[in-house]
């Protein structure tokens, strides 16, 4: 704390003093004058060292998001090679090509079952009776 700012708490505090001897309504006008000037010293001061800190951590946060992303990227590219290695020309290979191939042939043909089956519960819906009706309609008396 510097002179200045000492000074400043004297005379701050004598005054404070004299208005609180007045009345209890001075009291609290001093009060809350010293808390609003403590509120406004503290805002400065926390305002000049952020400013200050704030390059500091955007460069710990820049270097931290590289880092995250390097690794990462070495990560998987390194995983990729290893695996395309050891799965060349390999029998684990084949199977997962054959399996593969299976599901994609099992999938298609239970698609295949179930768009025959909707159509078929489609055109059975719109068919019409023997008096013109819907089925499971009755037709109305004209």
């Amino acid at each position: 704390m510097t002179d200045t700012d000492q000074q400043n708490n004297t005379d701050h505090t004598e005054q404070s003093q004299d208005r609180s001897e007045q009345s209890p309504r001075g009291f609290f006008y001093s009060l809350c004058e010293n808390l609003d000037s403590a509120v406004k010293k503290a805002t400065d001061r926390a305002s000049a060292r952020a400013g200050s800190a704030a390059p500091k951590v955007k460069k710990v946060v820049e270097r931290g998001a590289y880092e995250v992303s390097y690794s990462a990227a070495y990560g998987i590219v390194f995983s990729a090679a290893v695996a395309r290695q050891i799965l060349k020309d390999n029998v684990i290979l084949d199977g997962v090509r054959e399996g593969i191939k299976a599901g994609r042939e099992a999938a298609e043909k239970r698609n295949a079952a179930q768009s025959q089956a909707s159509d078929f519960a489609a055109t059975r819906s719109t068919e019409g009776t023997d008096d013109g009706a819907a089925p499971g309609l009755t037709p109305s008396p004209a």
